[in-house]
């Protein structure tokens, strides 16, 4: 009665085919849509106008805080400096990141808290780095699994 009521000449061979196709399409379309790319932005994006208006001298951190907010990063050595840093990636699916866009903005003060150097880097000036692949080694022994689950036995019992 149900085969009748979806076609008058429907079989059971073709209704099954048809749903597996429905099936079939309806996980291409779930799958395909988790493809699109994602743009993620990060940092403070400051703008090439705003940064025209800084001028060397005149600014003071205040001025620059309110205007830009808190900096990304802040020198731990020599003299104090204030980082930037803005980043937009684009990820598809499961693959790396790619960097679409970086920008690193530098603001050095003098003693007095007033500007004293200004100094940008696009992804364009940005270095490849390795990391090491050495280990640190540690102090003690290494156990095997049986040695680690006799080492354990009576310590979890109280």
């Amino acid at each position: 009665m149900f085969l009748k009521i979806l076609t008058p000449h429907a079989t059971g061979a073709s209704l099954l085919r048809t749903i597996v196709l429905s099936v079939a399409l309806g996980a291409v379309a779930v799958g395909a849509s988790g493809c699109g790319s994602r743009i993620a932005t990060r940092g403070n994006e400051v703008s090439t106008e705003q940064i025209s208006t800084l001028e060397v001298g005149s600014h003071d951190r205040q001025q620059i805080f309110s205007m830009f907010g808190s900096p990304s990063s802040t020198s731990s050595f020599g003299d104090e400096t204030w980082y930037y840093i803005f980043e937009k990636d684009e990820s598809v699916a499961f693959l790396e990141p790619e960097v679409k866009e970086r920008t690193v903005l530098a603001l050095q003060f003098d003693d007095g808290g007033k500007l004293a150097n200004i100094k940008t880097t696009g992804l364009d000036g940005a270095q490849k780095v390795t990391p090491v692949e050495r280990k640190t080694a540690t102090a003690g022994n290494k156990l095997s699994f049986i040695e680690q689950m006799i080492a354990n036995i009576g310590r979890f019992g109280k």
